[in-house]
């Protein structure tokens, strides 16, 4: 009888034994699938095109001086009043002129039309043999002229041809002007311009003796 009871006790004790270790036991970690990440995609960034704009070439015509012994280019679509071959032999001083608009068109109290350019090229015949010369004959015509002409700037430069010139912008009571002072070939050159500066100095530059 008591064998049995004590049977009994065992039993039971190792049921709440199993059942305490299987309470104390660490659960099992169930793993959790990892959330998919998305490819990286890479968009090409457009590059903006950029127009640059091709310059515009004003075609030009050539003014020869066989007499003074040079040449100048001036835009093709300029008018120009020449001088006489008989003219120019026969004088001490002439002009030629270029101008941007059509002779009959005459702007305001004789003075240029508005945007247009205007450039005077006068021969001066002289026996100078440099630069400083030349520009002190010119002061001395100046000075005998109508009016009192003001130097407001002035700068030796050199022409793209290596001619020698004095640039100088000058006022009178007539009108504001840029001239070059240019000796060639012993004589005195003068261009002087009146409008659009910028145009005048490229026709001014263009400037060259005859070989």
């Amino acid at each position: 009888m008591r064998t049995a009871r004590f049977m009994v006790a065992l039993i039971f004790t190792l049921v709440i034994l199993a059942a305490c270790v299987a309470a104390g036991r660490e659960p099992t970690a169930v793993p959790v699938p990892a959330t998919p990440v998305p490819p990286t995609i890479e968009i090409p960034t457009a590059t903006p095109t950029v127009e640059v704009p091709t310059p515009t070439v004003e075609p030009t015509l050539t003014y020869t001086d066989t007499e003074a012994g040079f040449a100048l280019d001036y835009p093709a679509a300029w008018a120009i009043l020449p001088v006489s071959p008989e003219a120019k032999a026969g004088s001490f001083i002439y002009s030629t002129t270029l101008m941007s608009w059509p002779p009959d068109e005459a702007g305001v109290g004789g003075s240029i039309p508005d945007g247009q350019t205007k450039v005077d090229v006068t021969l001066i015949k002289s026996n100078v043999t440099s630069l400083d010369a030349a520009v002190a004959e010119r002061k001395t015509l100046m000075g005998s002229g109508e009016g009192e002409t003001i130097v407001r700037a002035e700068e030796v430069v050199t022409l793209p041809s290596g001619l020698p010139a004095l640039r100088w912008e000058l006022e009178s009571q007539f009108a504001n002007s840029v001239e070059y002072i240019v000796p060639i070939k012993g004589n005195i050159v003068l261009l002087s311009g009146l409008g659009d500066v910028s145009r005048f100095d490229g026709v001014a530059r263009s400037l060259r003796p005859l070989e």
